[in-house]
């Protein structure tokens, strides 16, 4: 149970960065 919560916990922090990742880059499109 603990691993299934900590690979949860590392896919979630793993798609938090992919969307903070995807907001810059559109954030830099707009303003180039």
């Amino acid at each position: 149970m603990a691993r299934r919560a900590n690979q949860l916990e590392g896919c979630i922090r793993k798609a938090l960065s992919m969307a903070r990742c995807a907001t810059s880059y559109g954030a830099l499109r707009t303003f180039i």
